[in-house]
């Protein structure tokens, strides 16, 4: 056979560098003087995958900012858009409790006192009220009523007209001196042979919600055969508050369980309604009832808290109650030992 045929069948061309390794490797990588490239990749190269990735942000960039200032273009200044029957919240607000129990236990509605327990003062300064003693309850609820010292331009209100209505100071004299000033009643008294801590009610705030008065004219029909006889009698005198009514929930609880409001017409002038603030430089006093309660050492009581008021000024506006979805009504245990 010729030489030419010792030219056939394939061969493989290795390219330049393709032994190297290690540091040389390396610098290779950083600075290729046979290509000019840098790290992989010629100054041509590097310059369109830059003015590549410049347009493909900018234009990205572009297309958020226009989506996001359409969306801002479907809401309202003031308020969020859908309210009252249009929201998920409805008209029917829930009733808020306070204090809250420490964040350990944030999904827990028992309240656990200890009778023997005294103040100590050392311990008020040090702790930050995350425990379970009565000290750190009497610190939670501190933290809970500080912002109603300050008024951040509220208005003493008079009466309910339409100036100043929902902008009002809400006094915490209103929840009695037990109640309205630390300790909050969460130590038992001198010449007390029980304690009878105080817990708070409030309704859960809903943007422009307003409730209305119960009619006195209706408290005989039907639908009020539920509503106890003391709430109606509270309703003919006043009927322009929203009330709250405390009750145990089993019998055992209904025997040994006392309560004491603060007001003592367990009532909220509906003057703190609507809610309204819509700007962080704007504030709200939540208005609240307290009632202390009262029952056995050693023996838990589960109580309902419910609020009574009319939704609309129709007949069938009446606050609608629901324990399983805690719709107007507020649950909590409360354990002395």
């Amino acid at each position: 056979m010729g030489a030419d045929a010792e030219l056939l069948g394939g061969t493989a061309i290795k390219p330049k560098g393709w032994d190297r390794t290690g540091l040389e490797a390396f610098r290779y990588f950083l600075y290729d003087p046979d290509t000019g490239a840098i790290l992989s990749r010629t100054p041509e190269s590097w310059a369109k995958i830059t003015a590549f990735y410049l347009v493909y942000y900018a234009c990205l960039s572009a297309f958020w900012l226009a989506c996001l200032n359409i969306f801002f273009l479907t809401l309202p200044d003031n308020g969020p858009k859908w309210t009252l029957e249009k929201s998920i919240v409805s008209n029917n607000p829930g009733v808020g409790v306070r204090p809250y129990n420490n964040d350990l236990r944030i999904d827990s509605s028992m309240f656990v006192f200890y009778s023997q327990e005294k103040q100590d003062k050392d311990y008020r300064r040090k702790s930050t009220g995350e425990g379970d003693r009565n000290m750190d309850y009497a610190i939670r609820t501190e933290k809970v009523l500080a912002p109603y010292n300050k008024t951040y331009g509220l208005k003493e209100c008079t009466d309910a007209t339409n100036t100043v209505k929902g902008k009002c100071i809400f006094d915490l004299k209103n929840l009695g001196d037990k109640c309205g000033t630390y300790p909050y009643n969460y130590f038992t008294n001198e010449g007390e042979k029980t304690m009878s801590p105080c817990i708070y009610l409030k309704l859960n705030k809903i943007y422009n919600w307003e409730p209305k008065p119960i009619k006195v004219d209706d408290l005989e029909a039907p639908k009020y055969d539920h509503m106890p006889a003391r709430i109606k009698d509270l309703i003919k005198a006043d009927n322009t508050n929203v009330y709250m009514d405390c009750q145990g929930r089993n019998p055992a609880d209904k025997e040994t369980v006392k309560f004491t409001y603060h007001p003592a017409n367990q009532g909220i002038p509906m003057k703190y309604f609507p809610f309204t603030v819509g700007a962080s430089s704007e504030a709200y006093h939540a208005p609240m009832v307290a009632v202390q309660v009262e029952s056995k050492t050693g023996q838990m009581v589960h109580v309902e808290c419910k609020a009574w008021y009319a939704k609309t000024d129709e007949e069938d506006g009446l606050v609608e109650h629901n324990s399983k979805d805690k719709i107007g009504l507020a649950q909590f245990e409360l354990l002395v030992r």
